[in-house]
């Protein structure tokens, strides 16, 4: 695509630049609220640029969603035989990834707010398949014989996903260390609802 080949040629610092000032803007005062030319303030280029960069806002705003997804997508490797310790390792994984970029862990969190509402149905699809691919790799090598009879490694999988997505849905303006704090301790109580008493 020309427009993407416009901004990959760009020097790494513009790059950067602008990818922050997408993640902080559109974190802050969300998808219809934003404006080009408000990026393009706080990245230091013209909102020209950005047009001739992505296309249109929604363009640039799914780039920013699917450039997070390869982020953290390209640093996830298979963790060991305990899948807590694995969600751990990702929590991790993520964390580190997110930071490299101001704004990134606000905007995806805005992003999952804002799927429905914006029908961006391409933005949680996508979101499902990354998890999805995330989940393949990293919990390759989990025992699952861990699991109390009746718990399938689909249904942990759900709990985890339904305790960390609607934790942060309903806690969106915390800072990501209490995010991250509480979800473990939950996640701390579904393991001693779901794990054999010999591996607790």
């Amino acid at each position: 695509m020309e427009v993407l080949e416009n901004f990959n040629k760009s020097p790494p610092e513009k790059q950067q630049a602008v990818l922050n000032a997408g993640f902080v803007c559109f974190a802050r005062d969300g998808y219809k609220k934003t404006a080009m030319s408000e990026i393009a303030a706080m990245a230091g280029v013209s909102k020209s640029a950005l047009f001739l960069y992505f296309g249109t806002k929604r363009d640039f705003y799914l780039y920013l969603f699917r450039f997070s997804c390869d982020v953290i997508g390209s640093k996830i490797t298979a963790g060991g035989d305990d899948f807590f310790e694995c969600i751990a390792l990702a929590t991790e994984i993520k964390m580190s990834a997110i930071e490299q970029y101001s704004g990134m862990y606000e905007f995806l969190v805005s992003a999952v707010l804002e799927s429905s509402e914006m029908r961006f149905d391409v933005l949680r699809d996508e979101n499902a398949q990354a998890v999805t691919n995330a989940a393949k790799t990293m919990f390759a090598n989990v025992n699952w014989a861990k699991l109390k009879d009746g718990v399938s490694p689909q249904d942990a999988m759900k709990m985890v996903n339904w305790i960390s997505e609607g934790y942060i849905r309903e806690n969106a303006g915390k800072s990501k260390e209490s995010i991250i704090a509480e979800v473990e301790r939950y996640l701390a109580f579904i393991k001693t609802a779901i794990y054999r008493e010999e591996y607790l």
